[in-house]
């Protein structure tokens, strides 16, 4: 049986509760570690720096989480926002994560805001990074996301 963690993102902090109490991170969807990026959406050179802040701080507590496998949670309604086809899912695939993240890395790289239904305000950005890198580095499969 896999162990369950909840990832809960807020202006500046994100908590990873786990069975044994909450760590918190220093990194929000308005502010990551003291970096607030000043465009909406933000600059592809704004997305390399927040990902190394997002980064710097989510690779040091690997060791604190569960062994592999766990399952990931977050209720967060922005990560329900991405599957728009399926609206009734309890999931998302880090594939779909990952879809959805190249949507808004082509919009930072000059595409048409039209060009995706999903939101790149900076705020959304900032949100959608971080829970990226995590599902990329803590090597998720999903999101349990309801």
């Amino acid at each position: 049986m896999s162990q369950s963690i909840e990832i809960t993102v807020k202006s500046h902090e994100m908590i990873i509760t786990l069975s044994s109490g909450k760590i918190s991170m220093p990194i929000g969807d308005e502010n990551l570690n003291g970096y607030i990026p000043q465009h909406s959406p933000i600059t592809p050179y704004e997305a390399e720096i927040a990902i190394e802040h997002i980064e710097d701080v989510i690779m040091p507590i690997i060791h604190q989480l569960p062994s592999q496998p766990f399952t990931a949670r977050c209720l967060d309604p922005r990560l329900q926002s991405l599957l728009p086809d399926h609206p009734q899912s309890h999931t998302i695939s880090t594939e779909q994560l990952e879809n959805k993240f190249n949507e808004v890395v082509n919009v930072i790289n000059g595409a048409p805001i039209q060009s995706t239904n999903i939101p790149t305000d900076q705020k959304f950005t900032l949100f959608l990074l971080i829970i990226r890198e995590i599902s990329h580095h803590w090597r998720l499969d999903h999101f349990i996301i309801s």
